[in-house]
């Protein structure tokens, strides 16, 4: 514009067409602002490189539409989905091979690599968020609670759940000192959670 700042126009400067079906959560890496991932109601979940705007595999593994997906912010292998079948997955990039990434891309319906399925929620699940530390994971469903996962790529566990609302929780997000988790509901309500100590960001981070 006439100030000289870059404004957003009418055109992307990119598109592609990533899944068969409706797209219903995208996510940035993190760590590398290349790396981008999807989910669909195709039940699967797309990893793409977006300066090459290649598919760099395709993932499969839920029963039905996956509603978000998310990355670890300290280690960007290890993706979090979740899904109308009431589960929450864990996936890690390094146990795809060669083989199992070139068979990935050859159908829409992708590989199933296989993941961790986290169990509890007796529901939908809409919304998970990692902690800034992507130590902990936060999981909201219709079932009107929110789930606190313990991450790991090798065991992942139950730390705390909790009645959250009186209806569904559709979003979460963390604190950047990790000393709150915020849930919002179909209730209308945002609830503030307090966050143990031990999770708080230390001053060296």
């Amino acid at each position: 514009d006439e100030t000289g700042q870059t404004v957003f126009n009418n055109y992307p400067s990119q598109m592609w067409p990533a899944h068969a079906k409706s797209i219903h959560g995208v996510a940035f890496s993190p760590k590398d602002p290349r790396k981008l991932i999807t989910c669909s109601s195709d039940e699967t979940i797309g990893v793409w490189d977006v300066q090459s705007y290649e598919l760099k595999c395709r993932l499969r593994g839920h029963l039905g539409t996956i509603n978000a997906v998310a990355l670890c912010p300290m280690n960007d292998n290890l993706i979090a989905s979740c899904g109308e079948d009431h589960t929450v997955r864990l996936w890690s990039l390094r146990d795809l091979t060669a083989e199992s990434v070139e068979k990935s891309k050859r159908t829409d319906a992708g590989y199933c690599l296989p993941h961790h399925i986290l169990k509890g929620h007796t529901e939908a699940v809409w919304t998970i968020s990692f902690s800034s530390d992507g130590r902990l994971l936060a999981s909201g469903s219709s079932d009107c609670s929110v789930r606190i996962w313990n991450v790991s790529a090798k065991q992942p566990t139950l730390n705390a759940h909790f009645k959250a609302h009186a209806a569904w929780v559709r979003s979460l997000a963390w604190t950047g000192d990790r000393h709150f988790v915020c849930s919002a509901g179909t209730d209308g309500v945002v609830s503030m959670w307090n966050v143990p100590k031990k999770y708080h960001r230390s001053e060296r981070g």
